[in-house]
């Protein structure tokens, strides 16, 4: 059976914010921590190119299932040139890494990006839900999100909630 795609709200609100930032129709985004694809779906309709990456093999077999192309790539250490990404999204995958390799993966996400690339960050909002999910293995505030980008400039700052228990920051540098 086909994955449903209905609706994921987190992603049209991360374009939302790329459109307010002019981010170009031609522009290549990299999604890593695709999950089931359903927000490369959406970035796909908006985006000239979207590379997904995830490093559960599940996942990439439900992406395969649905029709999206998505490659097992491990945010600490992506085959990808320098410079090659326009934005890069990573949403809901930087709390399930230690913080040593969260900021490693800071490294590398910059490292993708070209300057004056966009760089969307996603975590959840709440500290006390975000550490009572066993796969979950650390919590980031944004002053952690911006001590990890110190170099970048943070565009916008905000939170973004699908209902009162379930808020996402939502934080995109440049």
């Amino acid at each position: 059976m086909r994955y449903s795609f209905v609706g994921n709200a987190r992603y049209k609100f991360i374009i939302e914010q790329f459109d307010k930032l002019s981010l170009s129709k031609d522009s290549t985004v990299i999604n890593c921590g695709c999950g089931s694809c359903v927000g490369s779906s959406y970035l796909k309709e908006r985006y000239k190119t979207v590379k997904s990456f995830d490093i559960v093999e599940k996942a990439l077999a439900i992406c395969k299932e649905n029709g999206i192309k998505a490659e097992y790539g491990n945010i600490l250490q992506l085959r990808l040139l320098d410079n090659c990404a326009d934005a890069f999204v990573c949403s809901e995958t930087m709390e399930h890494l230690s913080r040593k390799e969260s900021l490693i993966a800071a490294k590398e996400i910059m490292r993708v990006c070209k300057n004056n690339g966009l760089i969307c960050i996603t975590v959840p909002f709440d500290k006390e839900s975000c550490l009572a999910d066993p796969g979950h293995r650390q919590y980031l505030s944004v002053e952690d999100l911006q001590d990890h980008f110190k170099k970048l400039r943070v565009l916008f700052n905000g939170k973004f909630c699908k209902n009162e228990k379930r808020c996402n920051t939502v934080i995109v540098f440049e």
